[in-house]
């Protein structure tokens, strides 16, 4: 687990008002967005809603720089990069 986990993990844990229902994708996107870190990403166990988002988001932004086209076409190939 990377340390950006740790710390979402972490947040999501603090306080009498924490949102303890949160899934391993909630708990990091809400503290990180969504980004190559993220476990569930780098799994391939994302569950992607919004196809032409995600598409958008993978070839506009830096945020999956760490993963060249094939590892990202082989951990999604429904979004045909």
């Amino acid at each position: 687990m990377n340390n950006k986990s740790i710390f979402a993990n972490t947040i999501n844990g603090i306080g009498d008002h924490a949102n303890l229902s949160a899934n391993e994708c909630e708990r990091y996107g809400m503290t990180w967005g969504c980004d190559g870190d993220c476990p569930v990403f780098s799994r391939g166990d994302c569950k992607i809603e919004d196809i032409p988002a995600m598409r958008d988001s993978i070839l506009n932004t830096n945020r999956f720089d760490d993963y060249d086209i094939d590892e990202l076409n082989k951990l999604y190939p429904k979004l045909k990069l």
